[in-house]
């Protein structure tokens, strides 16, 4: 057994008697809500989102293949060991992650922590391309936009993506359908034979009708419905208002998108979002 080996079981050992969630999406599916929901309302869970570093980076490493699979295991397990020792100082029995960086990374991730439970959050594409176009990171940049430096996801990265030779020419607008539909293939893909992922429907965490359903079946997919504080009425005061909210949106609702706009969503999405009930 190689010296990476052996540090990655210590380290894995520290973490044996702590239980573990992550929340993946392509982002702006409400997952930072989650987590502070999760923070603020429950017991004996500590829930980050996005805790540094946040694994972008490495992610990326992972789809070029610069880095091995025992490389990427012992790079998760040093990155979150201050996350573990701020678990134990918590009093906290379990840990759930939000974290859209950690998707390029997941089979890693799933073998890191072999009986995590894994949620996988969709929304719909036309209000998560609006969301996403009009978030600014930081106050500073907005995924894709000209100031976005951060090393992302492209075709290039995906063997086979038909979009490989006009990524160069494509706006910051038809990215994002990119973005939505590699995102959420990966999930699938890298989750397939994985026992423990559901996916549920960003639209159904937050449906008042339903008293936020898929909420419910969220908690209780996780492990964590025991451990809820609120009573329902107070969950739907909760519900009522959500963090992270775009404001001042940068992009019309998909019936004002140009007629451009409108062909591009149709030919990248294509029928995709049928398969999460788009």
């Amino acid at each position: 057994m190689s010296w990476v080996s052996r540090l990655i079981n210590r380290r894995w050992r520290d973490w044996r008697d702590i239980e573990t969630g992550f929340l993946v999406s392509t982002g702006r599916t409400g997952t930072e809500f989650l987590a502070n929901f999760v923070n603020n309302h429950l017991d004996a869970v500590l829930a980050l989102h996005e805790p540094k570093p946040d694994l972008l980076d490495l992610g990326i490493e992972v789809q070029r293949g610069e880095v091995s699979h025992v490389e990427t295991r012992s790079a998760i397990l040093q990155g979150r060991e201050a996350v573990r020792r701020q678990v134990k100082q918590a009093g906290a029995s379990y840990y759930l992650e939000s974290n859209n960086n950690l998707v390029p990374l997941l089979d890693c991730l799933l073998g890191t922590f072999p009986e995590s439970r894994v949620l996988f959050v969709t929304r719909h594409p036309e209000t998560y391309v609006r969301s996403a176009f009009s978030k600014l990171h930081g106050g500073k940049y907005s995924l894709f936009g000209p100031t976005d430096r951060r090393r992302r996801l492209t075709p290039s990265d995906v063997v086979g993506d038909p979009y490989q030779e006009h990524w160069e020419t494509m706006d910051q607008f038809e990215r994002l359908c990119w973005m939505w539909c590699r995102y959420n293939d990966l999930i699938e893909r890298l989750t397939l034979a994985y026992p423990y992922v559901k996916h549920v429907r960003y639209e159904d965490i937050f449906d008042a009708q339903s008293d936020f359903a898929g909420l419910r079946q969220s908690l209780d997919f996780l492990g964590l419905a025991d451990r809820l504080r609120l009573t329902s009425e107070e969950v739907s005061a909760v519900m009522g208002n959500p963090k992270n909210q775009s404001h001042g949106y940068l992009l019309e609702t998909a019936d004002d998108w140009t007629p451009q706009q409108k062909q591009s969503f149709r030919r990248i999405i294509a029928d995709q979002g049928d398969r999460y009930g788009y």
